[in-house]
């Protein structure tokens, strides 16, 4: 999960529409040291008879550098009058036979028990649903009270069957905790990496907060997806929901994180104009807890979630908006279809792999028309919806967002169709190559190859935008103001939430010119393969993910008073 930023103060929240079904917001709590969730699950309620606590612990690097074991070691000793008649098990995630120690009330060897499975941490994904499921059919054979402490800060993203194991915890009366990190914001890595496919077991790999995909990602020039680096606030959601169901809690792991940087690490292309690094500090990506709160996402089934969201005029909207968009070539991801969990890879417009620059400016001409005529049609369904209470107010945030994300994209086309009129031109004739023999080969020509851009982010806001040289003339200069307009009123409602970062992630298009050298040389030849060898697909891993800016992996993006 990315590291989120640390809030300083406890601050009002702002005036959103509360909730009235369950969301991740009721059952999560932020926690700054892994002792506080300890402290939290380990005493038993008073005047319990009997009680059964079994750690389902996933055994991964990044456990093992928060140094569980010994934040479990403090917390048996500080809570050791108040574990009264408990009995405490240990079990791992990914092992054949996932209990590696019956419940037992010598607490010592629980110690020695996670100590010893985090000796050797496990890498790759990992299913934390079935082992759910085998020790809730473990439970249904004890006396007392049952829970479980999920203890997972990668994994909870590749699912086999959330509500069968949902059905079965209800069914013994398991109540399951979970401390994890956080979740990005309604994330789509997974659509993209398409390895996780051959995981044993693995029906769906769905890491977000929400029960599906619901933020319109892939943007026409944008190099980042905001949905992938953006902190939710909020754990995945399958872990979410199997707390929310059996009544138990979500201990949000977040350690405090190194700062803000205007770039967004890992990621080639996105820069900022106006700061350098270390001088500079988001206030806007400060998470308010009441405020965020109001737009948690639902913890319902995906069936309910998906079908309360049909009703919601603003979630309607906002499908009919991302539907035109990828018709039109302006998204590169379709609307989800149906409760499934996620959305789909859509094919973006091409219109910068053509060097013929009048062309390119038709193009893009006709593009933003057809980025205006959506973002309009957008407009008048949301005032339709106007003082029509939203299902959900995320839907409604999602909707303002999606609108704010059409116009940028405008913006965009406007710049492109400027430089191809006012700039690019002018770099092709400035290109005076000297004419070289042919026996001579030369490593200092160069060929025009394409057209490439790069992203100025809008981490200060679209405001110092109009004091620098872009192309565009006055018919960009225009829609920037405009965009600067929607800009600030977005902001009065929805600062200090997610849906501000992700604003902050995406970015001012720039272009120029690509180059390819004149050297010449003789082409490797391939090596051909030797007789018997095959090719193996490699077992599914993590992939290293392009990280939002801050400190240790864990960190996150919430905290302060609610």
């Amino acid at each position: 999960m990315a590291t989120g930023f640390l809030l300083l103060a406890i601050l009002a929240a702002a005036a959103l529409p509360a909730q009235d079904h369950n969301t991740a917001a009721e059952v999560t709590t932020v926690v700054r040291r892994i002792g506080a969730a300890l402290d939290s699950v380990l005493p038993a309620a008073p005047g319990t008879p009997a009680r059964t606590l079994v750690l389902l612990v996933d055994t991964t690097q990044s456990l093992k550098n928060a140094r569980f074991d010994e934040e479990l070691a403090r917390a048996l000793a500080r809570n050791a009058k108040a574990l009264g008649p408990t009995r405490i098990g240990v079990s791992h995630v990914g092992a054949h036979k996932p209990l590696a120690l019956a419940p037992t009330e010598e607490h010592s060897l629980v110690v020695d028990t996670v100590r010893r499975l985090l000796a050797k941490p496990r890498t790759g994904f990992e299913n934390v649903y079935a082992p759910l499921r085998y020790l809730a059919g473990k439970a249904s054979t004890t006396r007392g009270t049952r829970e479980v402490l999920l203890v997972s800060l990668d994994n909870g993203d590749a699912e086999d069957n959330l509500e069968k194991t949902v059905a079965r915890l209800r069914r013994t009366g398991t109540i399951v905790h979970v401390l994890t990190s956080e979740a990005y914001l309604a994330d789509c890595y997974l659509l993209r990496y398409g390895n996780w496919r051959g995981l044993r077991g693995c029906k769906l790999m769905a890491g977000g907060d929400a029960p599906f995909v619901d933020l319109p990602w892939n943007w026409l020039f944008q190099r980042v997806r905001a949905n992938e680096i953006t902190p939710s606030g909020f754990a995945m959601y399958g872990l979410s929901r199997v707390a929310a169901a059996t009544g138990g809690r979500v201990f949000l792991y977040a350690a405090a994180g190194k700062g803000h940087s205007c770039t967004v690490k890992g990621a080639a292309g996105v820069k900022c104009i106006f700061c350098t690094k270390g001088d500079h500090n988001a206030q806007g990506e400060l998470y308010w807890d009441g405020r965020i709160a109001r737009l948690a996402p639902q913890t319902l089934s995906r069936k309910q979630a998906f079908a309360l969201s049909k009703n919601d005029l603003y979630f309607r909207a906002t499908m009919r908006a991302w539907r035109a968009a990828a018709r039109a070539g302006l998204i590169g991801s379709l609307p989800p279809s149906g409760y499934g969990g996620t959305s789909r890879i859509g094919r973006l417009r091409v219109i910068t792999a053509s060097l013929n620059f009048a062309r390119n400016a038709v193009r893009a001409t006709k593009a933003a028309a057809e980025c205006e005529k959506i973002r309009h049609a957008l407009e008048r369904d949301l005032a339709q919806a106007k003082g029509r209470p939203p299902a959900q107010p995320r839907n409604k945030a999602i909707a303002e967002l999606t609108q704010l994300c059409l116009q940028l994209t405008k913006v965009n086309l406007l710049a492109f169709k400027g430089w191809c009129e006012d700039i690019a031109p002018g770099l092709v004739r400035k290109q005076k190559a000297p004419v070289m023999p042919p026996e001579r080969p030369s490593s200092s020509t160069r060929s025009t190859m394409g057209i490439h851009w790069t992203n100025l982010c809008l981490c200060h806001g679209v405001r110092p935008f109009k004091d620098v040289f872009l192309p565009g003339g006055d018919l960009f200069r225009n829609e920037l103001a405009k965009l600067e307009r929607m800009w600030t009123d977005f902001l009065t409602a929805y600062e200090h939430t997610p849906y501000t970062v992700a604003l902050h992630r995406a970015g001012i298009a720039r272009f120029h010119l690509t180059y390819a050298s004149g050297a010449t040389g003789q082409r490797p030849r391939p090596k051909a393969r030797r007789p018997g060898q095959t090719v193996t697909a490699n077992k599914p891993k993590r992939p290293n993910r392009t990280s939002a800016s801050g400190g240790a992996r864990a960190g996150g993006a919430t905290t302060g008073g609610k």
